[in-house]
């Protein structure tokens, strides 16, 4: 109601009225961001090249860069280069890479139970240490979960249980 007073007070005084705009279809990105409830993708390395070529290009215009790689947000361009600049800092200064959901060796959980055997007696155990000193390609929250796993597992075996699904 309000646009058809303001489209009579334009046409009254000669101007035209601005054409109204259209809303972005379904499931598509709208001015270079990703669209609203959409779910989100993974980065691949042609993404990341992509991007580094739009930075050194645009720089951190993040909204301009963002227009030239579709599906993505600024916010989404900018923590995507943050993380890739961090990760050439770790393996310039010789840093091990983390890799995600690397399995676990019989060696490593031998080692996780030696390392945690001197808290078992403490009042809690240590992981941030045992994590640093022993597991630096892993999270603390991997070592905690792995340690959790390994303490399941070794009850079942004594109880006779069978594992909770």
């Amino acid at each position: 109601m309000a646009s058809a007073v303001s489209d009579e007070a334009a046409s009254s005084q000669g101007v035209a009225a601005a054409a109204p705009t259209p809303p972005a279809a379904a499931g598509t990105a709208a001015a270079g961001t990703a669209a609203a409830g959409a779910a989100p993708r993974r980065w691949t390395p042609s993404d990341d090249a992509a991007l580094r070529h739009q930075v050194e290009l645009l720089g951190h215009k993040w909204k301009e860069v963002s227009r030239q790689l579709p599906g993505t947000s600024a916010s989404s361009c900018k923590s995507r280069f943050t993380l890739l600049q961090r990760a050439e800092k770790k393996a310039a200064a010789g840093e091990p890479s983390r890799q995600q959901n690397v399995p676990w060796t019989v060696d490593e959980e031998n080692l996780l139970a030696r390392a945690v055997e001197p808290y078992l007696t403490a009042a809690s155990i240590d992981y941030s240490t045992i994590r640093s000193s022993y597991f630096a390609y892993r999270t603390r929250v991997e070592v905690i979960n792995k340690w959790r796993h390994l303490c399941a597992a070794q009850e079942r075996r004594l109880t006779g249980q069978k594992r909770r699904r």
